[in-house]
């Protein structure tokens, strides 16, 4: 059983190729039965590359869409839960269809540590580190300066740089076993 990734999605274009990339994404669920038979329903990923012409056994859609919302003018937002990480094989594909039409994603998969998100600037997604604590649950943050007040205040040290972080967080981990700190950062890719 793989581990699931999470990857929220804003595909950002011109009002009428947004219209119809969700006319024809909201169409699959509309269908008596799936395009391509599968264990993951009408919207798996293959039923989507097979809509748009393509051939699933060729890109990787390892996963469904999930949450798909109503388009607000020039944007659509959706989220999807695929195997091991996201699936941008998927979208590159589908958005050859819509020249004006670009997307910003936010993808988590925390069995395998995986955290990314292609939005460089804060667009859309402006969360960059995660901070999880066992007994305690997960918080997320936007800048460093705020992921090293919360780590000071969590391991009751004064902190200013990351090496100070990640030594006050291997001193706290080795005292607190049953609530250790871990954190991440999400790599921004292209």
């Amino acid at each position: 059983m793989p581990n699931w990734c999470f990857t929220s999605y804003v595909f950002e274009g011109k009002k009428e190729e947004i219209a119809d990339l969700y006319g024809k994404l909201h169409s699959l669920r509309e269908l008596q039965k799936p395009l391509v038979e599968n264990d993951f329903g009408k919207l798996w990923l293959g039923c989507v590359v097979t809509l748009f012409g393509g051939d699933w056994n060729e890109i990787n859609c390892r996963g469904d869409i999930d949450n798909l919302d109503e388009p607000e003018e020039t944007t659509l937002r959706f989220s999807t839960s695929t195997a091991w990480g996201d699936m941008p094989e998927v979208w590159d594909f589908v958005l050859k269809q819509y020249p004006s039409v670009k997307y910003y994603y936010c993808a988590e998969e925390s069995g395998c540590c995986y955290y990314a998100t292609n939005d460089k600037e804060g667009k859309y997604f402006t969360d960059r580190f995660i901070v999880e604590q066992d007994d305690v649950g997960t918080e997320y943050h936007t800048t460093e300066s705020e992921l090293l007040t919360d780590i000071a205040s969590r391991t009751s040290t004064s902190i200013t740089s990351r090496a100070e972080m990640d030594e006050a967080l291997t001193q706290y981990n080795l005292a607190h076993e049953e609530q250790e700190i871990s954190v991440y950062e999400y790599a921004v890719t292209e």
